[in-house]
């Protein structure tokens, strides 16, 4: 079951005509994935009577800094976005693009009393719970905001695998590299970005994150890459036998 981006497209259409919204602005990933969502959504919109404000790329981030931004392009965003007119926004990229959306936001909000009364619609690309738990910006924004999502449900056994990992015994060189960042502990003595690491003590568990940081369940996207390589195996098998 691999995500069909067709029905995705088709539910975005559907949810503005339910509740009546037909002029909206977009806000895009500046990269090819956002050129072919502009290219695929734009058509559609156009055909059931939904106008497009505008429309404004997001950067693509390396270290998801506010300066990587040009400060004439986080004006006009800024702007775009203060304008009483237009009420409805809608957002696709992935957590890195993104994320500049939401340091734009935040610095619109410094100050303020209140976030600002806009309606968001994201597609599910973006990940909320993905972000680094470094580096969390305010949300009160994105309050209320629609979020379409992939399907995913329970795998048995899943959990108990997770919870069975053991870095110690492991020759995975991602696992260390990943327990080290995510409980900033070592599993042998080392110098971590310039800074001396305390070595782990063996009772650090990934059920004890928040899920913001790391989710015990199967997500969509993983679900989907199951369902493919699920998918492969039967297919080898049956090929096989």
């Amino acid at each position: 079951m691999i995500p069909n981006e067709a029905f995705q497209y088709m539910g975005i259409v559907q949810l503005l005509k339910y509740f009546g919204w037909n002029w909206v602005s977009l806000i895009v990933s500046d990269d090819e994935s956002g050129e072919n969502f502009l290219r695929t959504l734009r058509p559609k919109l156009l055909q059931n009577n939904v106008c497009i404000a505008g429309i404004q790329m997001i950067p693509i981030m390396s270290l998801f800094l506010l300066r990587e931004i040009p400060e004439k392009k986080i004006l006009q965003i800024q702007s775009v976005i203060s304008q009483s007119k237009i009420n409805v926004f809608l957002v696709y990229g992935n957590g890195q693009s993104l994320e500049g959306l939401q340091m734009v936001l935040y610095s619109m909000e410094i100050g303020r009393n209140k976030p600002l009364e806009k309606v968001w619609i994201t597609t599910c690309e973006w990940d909320f719970t993905a972000q680094n738990p470094a580096r969390q910006f305010s949300k009160k924004s994105f309050n209320g905001t629609l979020s379409f999502s992939l399907h995913t449900k329970d795998v048995p056994g899943f959990q108990n695998f997770l919870e069975k990992i053991n870095p110690l015994k492991s020759t995975f060189y991602f696992l260390s590299e990943f327990w080290t960042s995510t409980f900033f502990c070592s599993l042998n003595i080392r110098i971590f970005y310039g800074q001396k690491m305390k070595n782990c003590t063996g009772e650090e568990k990934l059920e004890n994150l928040p899920d913001f940081v790391f989710e015990m369940g199967m997500f969509g996207w993983s679900y989907s890459i199951y369902n493919a390589v699920y998918l492969v195996a039967h297919s080898l098998h049956a090929l096989y036998s």
